[in-house]
């Protein structure tokens, strides 16, 4: 069974909202959790912090008041480098689609949002053999009840353009805070990337931390993982 992560990611700059469902190969998922806790370990000893997680944004960017505010960037790119090979290596498929929302109005429970989660689901539907796959996604209150509709939904057929979720399993979605879960945190941090990267585009940025990004969503790229979906399905 395909072992699959829900994230959500803002860019707010540029109003780039992205929906991504991140995939393990069913006969890696052991070794991605073993790995992922070795990466998450080394993270704890670089900052002191027996709590740190892995997240995208505060490994990047040292973000203030998290674990990683006055790490040195060169161990910083190491963590977030050694979690993107991770994902590369170990992912079946990294499902993004990406939300205009500059240009609709947007709510979380609205049709776009819905269309984008089930889009990026209904092709692990497609992927995965008859074993099935199963869905975790950070948990939030906010969000918990939409995802859950919005899957039954597809189970049923019932919305636009989308494929029926006939191998989904039957206790999906499970919900998880995100230090519960080494593959949401995962899924954290390679969908930040995708985003960043976007934004750096968009925003016609250069220098060290756009190329190290750049870099970072060729591997997930080059090594078959990343797959986008930049029209509704």
């Amino acid at each position: 069974m395909l072992e699959c992560f829900l994230d959500e990611h803002i860019q707010q700059a540029t109003g780039l909202y992205l929906v991504g469902v991140l995939a393990i190969k069913d006969s890696s998922y052991p070794e991605f959790l073993e790995e992922m806790h070795a990466i998450r370990e080394s993270a704890r000893t670089i900052t002191s912090d027996p709590n740190a997680e892995i997240h995208g944004h505060e490994i990047f960017h040292g973000a203030r008041g998290s674990s990683y505010e006055g790490i040195p960037p060169c161990d910083r790119i190491k963590i977030f480098k050694d979690v993107i090979k991770l994902v590369a290596s170990k992912g079946r498929k990294l499902c993004v689609k990406p939300i205009d929302t500059k240009h609709q109005r947007y709510r979380a429970s609205g049709p776009a949002h819905i269309l984008a989660l089930q889009w990026a689901c209904e092709h692990i539907e497609i992927i995965s053999d008859s074993s099935g796959w199963r869905l975790t996604a950070d948990d939030h209150p906010q969000y918990n009840k939409r995802v859950q509709s919005d899957l039954a939904e597809a189970r049923l057929l019932s919305t636009r353009n989308c494929g029926t979720f006939r191998k989904l399993s039957s206790d999906s979605p499970i919900f998880k805070q995100s230090h519960d879960s080494l593959g949401v945190q995962a899924c954290d941090t390679a969908l930040y990337c995708v985003g960043r990267h976007k934004f750096n585009i968009s925003q016609g940025l250069s220098g060290q931390s756009p190329k190290e990004i750049a870099k970072f969503v060729n591997i997930l790229d080059s090594g078959g993982v990343l797959l986008e979906k930049n029209t509704w399905p």
